[in-house]
Parts: structure tokens; sequence; C-alpha cells
């Protein structure tokens, strides 16, 4: 059996949880029109639950998440961003 798709691991974390752990996705939580940021239930609903409040597919979304988290969680991602050490006087 295939394991599955890394935007699943998503499905089940908390929104809080998610969102304090990854703040770039939250420019997809607006985008979507998900009220999630800021949302009393954040500790207690999950993704795949604010997903099914507000009424839409959780597939897509986490699909996307994945697309924005992953890079960035990558060692060479990291690499690449992280600014060069400044040597002192």
């Amino acid at each position: 059996m295939p394991a599955p798709p890394l935007s699943w691991n998503f499905a089940d974390m908390a929104v809080d949880e998610f969102l304090t752990r990854y703040k770039n996705a939250i420019p997809v939580f607006m985008r979507r029109r998900l009220l999630c940021i800021g949302c009393p239930f954040g500790h207690m609903h999950s993704v795949r639950d604010a997903c099914t409040e507000h009424g839409i597919e959780p597939e897509p979304l986490l699909r996307e998440l994945a697309e924005h988290v992953i890079p960035h969680e990558r060692p060479e991602h990291q690499a690449e961003t992280s600014e060069p050490r400044k040597e002192g006087p």
C-alpha cells in the first residue's frame, strides 16, 4: 500500500497548531475564506473539521497547504534562504 500524500499529515492537526507552525499558510486560509485565524475553536478543530464547518472539500485545501508548507520545511530550502553569516569588525 503506498504512503498517503504528505498533505494528509495536516488534516488532523489543530488549526491553531498548524497556523502557528506554518505561518506561510495563513494566506491560503484567507484566500479560501476560512475564518480560522483567531477563531476560539482553533485549538479544538482540526484542519479537516474547519473544512467541514466552512463547507469546503478538504483534499484540495490539503494539497494547496502541502504545496506551501512542504517546500519551506525542506533543509535545502532553509539553506538557500538563510542569510550569510556576517563577520565582525
